[in-house]
C-alpha cells in the first residue's frame, strides 16, 4: 500500500445509491432542520401537466412560487417544518389547493394532484395528511412530531427516552428513580453509542471529548417541533460519525398566538420501598421531583417577526437512586454503634484463630471507626444485622440525599425579510447542577458510603443563526452559524481532612490543596473518602459554519455545500490527587497493614491540564437525478478532512515507529532507551495527526445503498 507523505489526510465517502420504487418523485431530505415538498402534476387522464403555477404558503405567512416542468414535476426545496398550504392553478383546469401540508425535517413529502378540466366548480380542495410510509428517500429513519413527545409517557421528560422508536436503534432500559434528567445511551444499527451526531436546531451540539448523549442540551419536549434519528442510507450531505445523526428542532412562532404552563410531580408517597432497605428495617428513601414551566410564542409583527419562548425549572430530592444516593455496603457483622477502643479490639481479635498474636489496631483506622459525620452518622456505618460470626459481612443499605435542579430556557426569533429572505436566530442555555450523595461522575461504586459524594454542574449554552435566500424559484442558499458549549464542573464533599486522622499528602503540605481525606476502601466491603476522579473542570465550545447551495435544474436537484468545525476543549483532571488507599481485607485495615499485597496506596501527580484544540472541514456535491417518473438516482460525493489534535501548551506526546525500530531492546527501567526513541513533545499548536498518519495507510471509504 503507499505511504501518506502529504501533511492533509482526506477521508472520502462516495455515495452513488439508486432508488427503485412507486412514488413519482424519490427525493432525499434537504437537511438536518429542512424537509422537501415535491410532487408531479397531472390531468383526468393521468397526463402530465407542465407550466402550472403553484403557490405554497406557510403558518406565518411566508410564501414561494414555483412553475411545474414540462413533465409535470415541481419542487420546493430548505423548507422549515410546520403546516403549508399549497394551490395549483393552470389554463383550463380548475384552482386546486390542498391545506395542512405537513413538511418534517430530513424527509420528502408528496403532493401530486391530478387537476379537473375547468367547469362549474371554481377550485378543489382537500387537507393534506401526513403518509404512513415515507417512500421517497432511500434513507431510513422516523420523525417524532410535537404531539406525539407530548402523548408518550416520558418520566423525566426527557426526549432522549423516545429515540428508540426509530427502527435499527437500542438503548439500555431506563432507570426511573437515578437522579437526573434521565439520559440514555443509543446504540444505532450496532454502532457505539459515541458514534452518533447530534444537532440542535442546525447546530452540532456533541462533546468532541465523548461524543455521547449524556449531558447534551436537552430542551424540554413542549418546546420541541420534531426530531428524527436517522439510522442508515445517509445521503452525501450528512457526515462526520458512521452511527445515527439525531436532529431537533424546537418551536417556532406564528400568527396565531400559543402558549402553555405544566407541572409534573412525583413523590416517595405514590413509590414502593427498596427491597433491601425494607428488609433493613429502613423507611422508604425520600424521592420527590417537581418539573415545572411554560411556553408562548406569535406574531411581533404579522406575517414579518415571529418569537417563541420556553422555561422549565425541574426541583428533585432523590435518596433512592442506586448510583447517586443508595449504598450496599458490606459491613463485619461484628461493627456495631459501640466504637469504644475495647470492642474494636476484640473485633480485631476474632478474625485470628485462639492464640494467634492479634496486629495492635491502627491508630488511623481507629480513629476513622471513631469518626462521625456533620449529621451524626457513623464514617464507617455499623452492620445493620447480626451473622453467624461478627467476622461475617453483612449487607447494610444505606440511604443519602441527592438533590438536582435544572432552570433551562429558550427565545427563538424569526424575521421574514422581503419575499426572498429569512433570518432565523435560536438560543438554548441550562444550569444543571446537583449534589450528589454518592459522587457518580464516572461510574458509580456500589459500595461506596454516603456522606463523601460531591457537587456535579452542567451548563449547556447553544446559539445559532441561519439565513435562508431564495434567489429564484430553482436556486436557494441556507447559510448557518452555531456555537455550544458544555461546561462541567465537579467537586468533592470533603467533612474531614487527611491530617484530622495523621494521613499525611504530600501535595496538601506543599501547596495547601487536595487536603480533604483520602479514598480509603476494604475491597468488596465498603469505601469513604472523595472519589478519585471527582475533581475536574471541563469546557467544551464547538463553533460550525455551514453553507447548503440548492438548485433545480430540469430532473436535477443538486445540492452543494461545505460545513466547518472548531473544537476547544479546556479542562483538567485532578486524578487521585487526596490520595487512594486500599486494604483487602477488614482485618488489614484495623491493623493498618499495607505492604503491596495486603493493600496499596496511589497517589496522583503530574501536567492535570489539557487545552485541545481540532479542526474539521468537509465539502460535498448531491445531484437527485429523476431519470423517469418511477426511478430517482440519488448520486454524491463527499470529501472530510478531520483535523488532527493539537494542545496550545505543548502537552502532548507523539510516536515515530520508525525512531523506534533501530533501538536497542527492550526498553527497561534499569536499561532505558534514551531519545531519540521515537517519542517526542510536540510544540504547542502542532498537531498529533500529522506524527501519527505519516505511517498510516490511505483508504477510501465507500457506501452503496439502494
Amino acid at each position: 500500500m503507499t505511504k501518506v507523505n502529504s501533511r492533509i489526510v482526506f477521508s472520502f465517502l462516495v455515495v452513488f445509491p439508486w432508488v427503485w420504487a412507486l412514488s413519482p418523485s424519490l427525493l432525499p431530505a434537504q437537511s438536518p432542520t429542512t424537509g422537501l415538498l415535491s410532487g408531479t402534476v397531472r390531468d383526468p387522464s393521468g397526463a402530465v401537466v407542465g407550466n402550472v403555477k403553484i403557490a405554497l404558503t406557510s403558518a406565518t405567512g411566508e410564501r414561494r412560487a414555483a412553475v411545474s416542468e414540462t413533465d409535470g414535476s415541481y419542487r420546493f426545496a430548505l423548507l422549515p417544518p410546520g403546516s403549508y398550504d399549497v394551490d395549483f392553478d393552470a389554463a383550463g383546469f380548475q384552482v386546486f389547493r390542498e391545506t395542512n401540508v405537513t413538511i418534517r425535517i430530513t424527509e420528502t413529502t408528496d403532493v401530486s394532484p391530478m387537476l379537473a378540466l375547468a367547469g362549474t366548480a371554481a377550485s378543489v380542495s382537500v387537507t393534506g395528511q401526513a403518509p404512513l410510509l415515507q417512500a421517497a428517500e432511500a434513507t431510513t429513519g422516523r420523525v417524532i412530531d410535537t404531539s406525539q413527545v407530548n402523548q408518550l409517557p416520558l418520566p423525566t421528560r426527557n426526549f432522549q427516552q423516545l429515540l428508540t422508536l426509530s427502527p435499527g436503534t437500542t438503548s439500555s432500559l431506563s432507570n426511573n428513580t437515578e437522579l437526573g434528567r434521565g439520559d440514555v445511551n443509543v446504540y444505532v444499527q450496532g454502532q457505539r453509542d459515541t458514534s452518533n451526531n447530534v444537532v440542535l436546531d442546525g447546530t452540532e451540539i456533541d462533546s468532541p471529548g465523548t461524543n455521547s448523549t449524556p449531558n447534551i442540551s436537552v430542551p424540554t419536549p413542549d418546546a420541541i417541533q420534531e426530531f428524527i434519528v436517522q439510522t442508515s442510507l445517509y445521503d452525501a450531505t450528512q457526515g462526520r460519525n458512521a452511527g445515527g445523526n439525531i436532529a431537533v428542532v424546537t418551536k417556532t412562532g406564528a400568527n396565531a398566538l400559543h402558549g402553555a404552563a405544566w407541572e409534573f410531580f412525583r413523590n416517595r408517597e405514590l413509590n414502593a420501598n427498596d427491597f433491601f432497605l425494607k428488609s433493613a428495617g429502613d423507611p422508604r428513601p425520600v424521592l420527590s421531583r417537581n418539573q415545572y414551566g411554560g411556553d408562548l410564542g406569535g406574531p411581533i409583527f404579522k406575517d414579518k417577526t415571529f418569537f417563541f419562548i420556553a422555561y422549565q425549572g425541574t426541583r428533585e430530592r432523590n435518596g433512592a437512586s442506586l448510583s447517586s444516593s443508595l449504598s450496599n455496603a458490606n459491613i463485619p457483622a461484628g461493627l456495631t454503634n459501640d466504637r469504644s477502643l475495647a470492642a474494636l479490639q476484640s473485633l480485631a481479635a476474632s478474625f485470628y484463630a485462639p492464640g494467634h498474636a492479634v496486629p495492635a489496631l491502627s491508630p488511623i483506622s481507629v480513629k476513622l471507626l471513631q469518626a462521625k459525620l456533620p449529621d451524626g452518622s457513623w464514617a464507617i456505618p455499623s452492620a445493620a444485622g447480626a451473622a453467624a460470626s461478627p467476622t461475617f459481612p453483612v449487607n447494610t443499605p444505606v440511604s443519602g440525599i441527592s438533590t438536582f435542579s435544572e432552570d433551562q430556557w429558550i427565545g427563538n426569533l424569526d424575521q421574514q425579510i422581503g419575499a426572498k429572505n429569512r433570518l432565523a436566530a435560536k438560543f438554548f442555555g441550562s444550569n444543571d447542577p446537583q449534589q450528589q450523595a454518592i459522587m457518580s461522575f464516572l461510574g458509580a461504586n456500589p459500595n461506596e458510603v454516603p456522606g463523601y459524594g460531591g457537587l456535579l454542574s452542567f451548563r449547556n449554552r447553544v446559539a445559532g443563526l441561519t439565513d435562508d435566500h431564495i434567489f429564484s424559484p430553482t436556486l436557494l442558499n441556507e447559510a448557518h452559524f452555531g456555537f455550544s458549549r458544555i461546561n462541567g464542573l465537579s467537586h468533592p464533599q470533603e467533612p474531614f481532612q487527611n491530617s484530622t486522622f495523621g494521613i499525611n499528602n504530600p501535595l496538601c503540605s506543599g501547596s495547601g490543596q487536595f487536603c480533604g481525606l483520602s479514598t480509603i476502601e476494604v475491597l468488596g466491603l465498603f469505601s469513604i473518602g472523595s472519589t478519585p476522579l471527582s475533581d475536574q473542570h471541563s469546557t467544551v465550545n464547538t463553533f460550525e459554519w455551514t453553507d447548503t447551495v440548492s438548485w433545480t435544474r430540469g430532473k436535477h436537484l443538486v445540492r452543494i455545500g461545505a460545513d466547518a468545525e472548531r473544537y476547544q476543549a479546556n479542562f483538567f483532571f485532578n486524578f487521585f490527587s487526596r490520595g487512594e488507599i486500599a486494604f483487602t481485607s477488614f482485618e488489614d485495615f484495623l491493623a493498618g497493614n499495607m505492604n503491596g499485597v495486603t493493600g496499596f496506596g496511589l497517589l496522583g501527580n503530574g501536567i492535570r491540564g489539557r487545552d485541545y484544540r481540532a479542526t474539521d472541514v468537509a465539502t460535498y456535491l448531491q445531484d437527485d437525478w429523476k431519470v423517469t417518473p418511477s426511478l430517482t438516482l440519488n448520486l454524491g460525493v463527499r470529501v472530510q478532512f478531520d483535523g488532527g489534535i493539537s494542545d496550545t501548551q505543548g502537552r502532548l506526546v507523539s510516536f515515530d515507529p520508525a525512531a523506534f525500530t533501530g533501538l536497542r531492546k527492550p526498553c527497561t527501567v534499569l536499561a532505558p532507551c534514551l531519545p531519540p526513541n521515537g517519542f517526542e513533545i510536540l510544540k504547542p499548536g502542532q498537531p498529533l495527526w500529522l506524527r501519527v498518519c505519516r505511517q498510516t495507510d490511505s483508504r477510501s471509504l465507500s457506501r452503496v445503498s439502494r
